[in-house]
């Protein structure tokens, strides 16, 4: 965090077990000057992200049951007062009210509201800390002593990139208007896929299942929105990257890749994939000698720049793209998944010698129309 712009703390109470619940609102904005107040701000900044915070990324929901919360970040995204600021924080304090109502487990906690710049970009960050984190705050919920809040106590928390947000919804992209413009490119990843819309990230410790918490995300109207296809494709070409680009191990890169796909392939269309599994099959590559390597690869595959989910669905169209050459001549074109390429018992047999292909275990119907074509060329006895 460069600098922080407007903060406020409400307060939810919820009853476990029972649809008893209420806010306490502050009515003014926090002293961002104040020690405490930059303290508590720049620790959830920090946390969101940080390895054992894992986050997910998507953006608002357009379903109609996204809430009004999100047309305030628009709002406050367009015009970066502490009018808008402190408006989008009590409509999403009403939003949270009625779904912690509809939680029977849930029990509320401090919700932080922080606008801050990171990067030269702006950010609105909103995190629930449960009320036993070590932060006290004083009758009209300021901060007055802090000590270092555990990953634990940072229960749920969202973080939108107002920039980006702003960019992805109004029709004259590229402009970012209000106090905060910055011509600094977003990092790109290189998949052919259609542009991706996250904006946003939430810490979802339930790796996106269903959590107790989960009434936080609802509230604040935030949906997965990572595409299969862009998650996989962009997984598959991070790893490599990251491997070759680690001086020790980058002769692996190679491998490291064909064993991702592989594992990829014997998974079903839509299977949930995680980061860790993903990880594991990087170390099984990568050997017993030389899987450290492989221990900071989560993290750098969630971060801002990646933007991968920890978990994400499977999409099989990806990795055939990835998986298969191609070649198209004007007579014939030839489609060949490598795992079925070989050079001795295998579907499709390469010669180095000759450099030619022998295609083995043709289907029958495939077979039955070889023949038949080479039979009609057959002049009539």
């Amino acid at each position: 965090m460069d600098a922080l712009e407007f903060g406020v703390i409400h307060s939810l109470r919820k009853i476990a077990h029972t649809s008893e619940a209420e806010v306490r609102l502050s009515e003014r904005v926090l002293d961002v000057s104040n020690e405490a107040v930059l303290n508590l701000a720049t620790q959830l900044a920090d946390l969101v992200g940080k390895s054992g915070s894992r986050v997910m990324w998507g953006q608002f929901s357009d379903d109609n049951r996204q809430g009004l919360f999100p047309g305030t970040v628009k709002d406050f995204s367009s015009e970066l007062t502490q009018e808008k600021f402190m408006s989008s924080s009590l409509i999403a304090m009403k939003e949270l009210l009625n779904q912690a109502k509809e939680e029977p487990l849930s029990t509320g906690g401090h919700i932080c509201f922080f606008a801050f710049r990171s990067r030269q970009k702006p950010f609105l960050l909103v995190a629930m800390v449960k009320e036993r984190s070590g932060l006290t705050l004083s009758e009209d919920l300021v901060p007055t002593s802090i000590v270092e809040i555990d990953l634990s106590k940072l229960h749920q928390a969202a973080r939108i990139n107002l920039q980006t947000y702003l960019e992805q919804t109004s029709e004259q992209r590229g402009s970012v208007h209000g106090d905060i413009n910055s011509s600094e490119p977003e990092a790109e990843v290189e998949v052919e896929v259609e542009e991706e819309r996250a904006y946003l990230c939430f810490v979802d410790k339930g790796v996106g299942r269903s959590t107790v918490a989960g009434y936080f995300i609802r509230a604040l109207g935030c949906e997965r929105g990572v595409s299969s296809e862009r998650a996989t494709k962009a997984v598959i070409r991070a790893v490599r990257n990251f491997v070759k680009g680690n001086a020790e191990i980058s002769s692996s890169a190679p491998y490291v890749r064909h064993k991702l796909i592989d594992y990829f392939s014997t998974k079903d269309d839509g299977s949930a994939i995680t980061l860790e599994a993903v990880a594991e099959v990087v170390r099984g590559a990568l050997g017993p000698d030389k899987a450290f390597h492989a221990d900071g690869l989560v993290d750098h595959l969630n971060s801002d720049e990646m933007r991968i989910p920890v978990e994400f669905p499977l999409s099989r169209k990806a990795v055939r793209d990835v998986t298969r050459i191609k070649v198209r001549e004007s007579r014939y074109s030839i489609e060949v998944e490598n795992s079925a390429l070989g050079t001795e018992n295998s579907e499709v047999v390469y010669d180095y010698q000759s450099r030619s292909l022998t295609f083995t275990r043709l289907p029958e119907n495939f077979v039955a129309e070889i023949e038949k074509t080479l039979n009609d060329r057959r002049p009539p006895r």
